[in-house]
């Protein structure tokens, strides 16, 4: 039958740094009636994409227009094009894509750093992935190299997991690390 399907990438190897990934990558696809195959690039911006679909969808149905839309507030937010979330930037030499991937990755490693500190790294995941997914989702002003809008992650993040040390200095290298 179609419908939508979540794809989720744990362990491996990050084929842009060629090191070990311990952390979590989604992507939500929609799988065509009478084809048994699915093809999914997962990234940190498809994981995005799945985080804004999964805090926005009041009923638990997710329909193709929920991820369009998702696609769409994120691509406006990264100043990319919705046709290059979901493809594979690295073969594609897309650099501009690729930058933004690397900086969602960026900040997510490092708030997750700093939330796990206090808290199971699994919690702080999950609080980081959410709070990027509602950063962007409230904000038609969000930039990745912004400490403002570092802020905002690191807050949120926070109300979703234990307490975080609100250290400027974690702000500030969180956004210099992500230009």
């Amino acid at each position: 039958t179609a419908g939508v399907i979540q794809v989720v990438c744990t362990g491996g190897v990050d084929i842009s740094t060629e090191k070990p990934f311990a952390g979590v990558l989604k992507t939500l696809t929609v799988k065509e009636e009478n084809n048994d195959t699915i093809s999914a690039i997962v990234t940190p911006i498809t994981t995005l994409v799945a985080g804004v679909v999964e805090i926005s969808d009041s009923n638990e149905v997710v329909t193709v227009s929920d991820i369009q839309a998702a696609k769409a507030n994120i691509a406006s937010s990264l100043n990319i094009n919705t046709a290059e979330i979901e493809t594979d930037f690295i073969q594609n030499k897309n650099i501009k894509v690729a930058k933004r991937s690397s900086q969602l990755a960026t900040i997510s490693k490092l708030t997750l750093q700093e939330i796990s500190k206090n808290t199971s790294r699994t919690t702080a995941a999950e609080s980081v992935r959410k709070a990027l997914a509602e950063a962007i989702n409230d904000s038609t002003t969000f930039n990745l190299a912004d400490s403002g809008s570092i802020q905002q992650v690191l807050t949120k993040a926070s109300t979703v997991a234990a307490e975080i040390t609100q250290d400027p200095t974690i702000i500030s290298t969180v956004a210099e690390n992500s230009e």
